[in-house]
């Protein structure tokens, strides 16, 4: 048989070794992948086109050549062929050869191979049929490579998605702190502007409280200066009456000193009057008879004349009791004068003070009707400030609720995101087992 392998002489083909040879060849020639044979030292023997066209080298190209030779199989000393030419065994590798055809191009295959024996069963070579599994395993490799980088940027997808997402729970958490303490802060600020309404509405009380009093010390200062503007009207008057009744009784000194003055002059009368009446007396007493009538005129003008001069001195004494009651009266106006006079600086100065407290209590109303009003302005403000406070705080117990939800649900989403790159590993896991 081996002999046949070799033999391709016309006379070989008689006989029955002939047709077995034929069929053999035929075989060969007509199987639809790459065939070829070697003997038990690894020479070619057949070669048929299918082959040729896998390695790109004629069938006169290669018979007489050893097998490993013309494949040069990366990672192999020999061909299948010859591994099975040499144990005898059938083999179907499962494994992918890859080799050069004779264009430098690297194809590949996957071959299964049977020895070929004699009659007396003793192994005198090989039949290879290789498989070509280029398209697959660039389709495999493609896969594989497609695998490795969707692998690559889903990992690095999910490693970032992890990443975002532990920051997003780690910022939500915060977020959520943060809305929580905030809204507490709020809280406190809320009973702080109420502890300020509080105050301002307690301001605004007693800045009423101190304008109505501010009111009404206007008006009884009002009043009391025109009570003083009219003492001091009054006073006027009284200094102007004493200044007039001291003019009077100064002119009734002067009467009286007048007076005083016609009493010395009745004085006088009265003395040479009563001298005359002496004189005439004495000159009656010389006289003698005749002149008795004329005594007694001289005696009756001396009685009159002392009681002119004891009536004088009545008058005199009441004129000096009048200089005396006078002259005290002047001083007593004089004094009522100047006492009048203080009292009417006094009272000037009175009806100045209040009209400068007047004028005081009426800008201190005036002031605390302006903080009152301020005050009023200030609680409508607080009171705004309070209901945009409570709106804020429940705004933020709002937020820190949907951001707990959100951390809820970025959880879900991280639990999500480590499940499907488990599912990830898993189909890796699979196709490393599956090649």
């Amino acid at each position: 048989m081996d002999t046949l392998l070799h033999d391709t002489s016309p006379e070989s083909s008689e006989g029955e070794d002939g047709f077995w040879k034929g069929m053999f060849d035929l075989i060969v020639t007509s199987f639809p992948d790459p065939v070829f044979v070697v003997d038990t030292d690894g020479i070619i023997t057949h070669w048929n086109a299918e082959a040729a066209d896998l390695l790109g080298m004629t069938r006169d190209e290669v018979v007489g050549e050893r097998a490993y030779d013309v494949f040069q199989t990366d990672g192999e000393s020999e061909t299948l062929a010859e591994t099975v030419a040499d144990r005898g065994e059938p083999i179907k590798e499962e494994k992918i050869r890859s080799a050069t055809d004779a264009d430098g191009n690297t194809f590949h295959n996957r071959a299964m191979a049977i020895p070929l024996r004699d009659p007396t069963g003793e192994v005198i070579g090989a039949l290879e049929v290789i498989y070509g599994v280029t398209d697959l395993v660039e389709q495999r490799q493609l896969l594989e490579d497609l695998q490795e980088r969707m692998a690559r940027d889903v990992r690095g997808s999910i490693d970032d998605l992890q990443e975002a997402a532990s920051e997003v729970s780690e910022s939500s958490q915060e977020i959520s702190g943060l809305a929580t303490e905030q809204a507490a802060n709020l809280e406190d600020a809320n009973r702080d502007i109420a502890s300020v309404s509080t105050a301002g509405e307690e301001i605004a009380a007693s800045a009423d409280t101190v304008k109505d009093g501010s009111d009404e010390v206007a008006s009884l200062a009002a009043e009391s200066r025109e009570r003083a503007e009219d003492a001091r009207d009054v006073i006027h008057e009284v200094e102007a009456t004493g200044e007039d009744v001291g003019e009077k009784v100064i002119q009734l000194q002067e009467r009286v000193d007048e007076i005083d003055a016609l009493v010395e002059v009745i004085n006088d009368i009265a003395d040479e009057t009563n001298l005359l009446a002496l004189n005439a007396n004495i000159q009656a007493a010389n006289v003698g008879d005749e002149s008795a009538g004329f005594a007694v005129v001289a005696d009756e003008i001396k009685t009159l004349a002392n009681r002119s001069q004891e009536e004088a001195t009545e008058i005199e004494a009441i004129v000096d009791d009048i200089h005396e009651t006078v002259g005290e009266t002047i001083e007593r106006v004089e004094s009522t004068n100047d006492r009048a006079s203080d009292a009417s600086a006094a009272i000037d100065a009175l009806v100045a003070n209040q009209g400068e407290i007047a004028d005081a209590a009426t800008d201190t109303s005036s002031r605390m009707a302006e903080i009152v009003e301020a005050t009023d302005e200030q609680a409508a403000s607080v009171e705004d400030v309070s209901r945009k406070l409570d709106r804020i705080a429940d705004r933020a117990s709002l937020v820190a609720s949907e951001v707990e939800h959100l951390a809820e649900g970025n959880r879900a989403q991280l639990e999500t995101v480590e499940e499907i790159d488990e599912r990830i590993r898993d189909l890796e896991r699979t196709l490393a087992e599956a090649e």
